[in-house]
């Protein structure tokens, strides 16, 4: 298909595009007429000297005024622009600084923070280490020294970093099998004093025990011991009672022989266990007897009186 003036030339309608088939040719003639008759105008415009020549001096006038203009927006503009510039690197500059000043106030916290972690995990071990031993400081029995020790060899096998020297008269050792044998030297109702030495760090490295010459103590702690179970059956007793009496009677005879007791009965005044032992048929069960007790100079029981109530 051919078109010439924007129409087709030689084609039957049917073949002309649906949105091209009802154009108003007369609308587009007037058109076209119009724009070139504008060139036409503009031209002769443009042509003519004098309009040239007034031209000419509308432009000077118009690049004079906007070069006066342009150069104070520039200084102005190129201003603004500094002033940004200058606000953006100083407010980077300030942010930057504190972040730096927080984040070094943040690692000191941190720092201290750990290091009195540290200083509370160490003084917390130090004091664990050492608060069972310095419970047996100062005047001790032989049985709590035995406890010490005990208490003293668990933790240097547990940790071989921590060092205790056992001081005790001509004995000083380190050595666990030694501190362990070294037990047996303490009696166990004996009094003994322990003091306790530290390292530069504050844990405990050296105990030392020395004897205390405790003989009245002594007398009085052992007779108390040896008294104590007899006592519960002194004054008024059932025969019952009486016999379990004269059990235990029987026992310490036969277990201290330097604390000796004495059964008086009736006509009966005897020591031997066996006499003892057929003394026990004379109490009826359910009769009431009078227990007496005496002592010796030391506070031992040294005799026993029953009579009937």
């Amino acid at each position: 298909m051919a078109k010439k003036n924007g129409q087709y030339v030689g084609v039957d309608e049917k073949y002309i595009p649906e949105d091209e088939k009802y154009v108003d040719n007369d609308l587009n003639s007037e058109i076209k007429e119009d724009i070139h008759n504008i060139y036409k105008g503009a031209k002769e415009y443009v042509s003519d000297k004098d309009n040239q020549e007034k031209m000419k001096n509308v432009g000077k006038k118009g690049i004079k005024i906007a070069k006066g203009v342009g150069i104070g927006y520039l200084i102005f503009y190129g201003f603004i622009i500094l002033l940004v510039i200058f606000v953006f690197v100083f407010t980077f500059a300030q942010i930057f600084r504190i972040n730096k000043i927080g984040g070094n106030l943040i690692n000191n916290i941190i720092d201290e923070g750990m290091s009195e972690k540290e200083k509370n995990d160490d003084e917390w071990e130090k004091n664990e280490f050492n608060r069972e031993m310095e419970s047996y400081m100062g005047t001790k029995y032989g049985s709590d020294i035995s406890r010490l020790f005990d208490s003293v060899v668990t933790k240097m096998k547990k940790n071989s970093k921590y060092k205790i020297t056992i001081i005790y008269n001509d004995t000083t050792t380190s050595d666990t099998t030694e501190i362990t044998a070294l037990k047996q030297k303490f009696a166990d109702t004996k009094k003994y004093e322990v003091s306790m030495d530290y390292d530069s760090e504050g844990y405990v490295n050296k105990i030392t025990i020395t004897d205390i010459d405790d003989s009245d103590d002594f007398n009085e702690l052992s007779s108390a011991i040896f008294n104590i179970k007899i006592e519960t059956y002194s004054g008024t007793e059932y025969g019952s009672s009486v016999t379990s009496l004269l059990d235990e009677i029987i026992k310490i005879n036969k277990k201290y022989p330097n604390h000796i007791i004495t059964v008086t009965y009736s006509d009966t005044t005897t020591t031997n266990t066996d006499e003892i032992t057929t003394l026990k048929k004379e109490f009826k069960t359910m009769s009431q007897y009078e227990v007496s007790m005496d002592y010796d100079s030391n506070g031992y029981i040294n005799k026993i009186t029953i009579t009937n109530y």
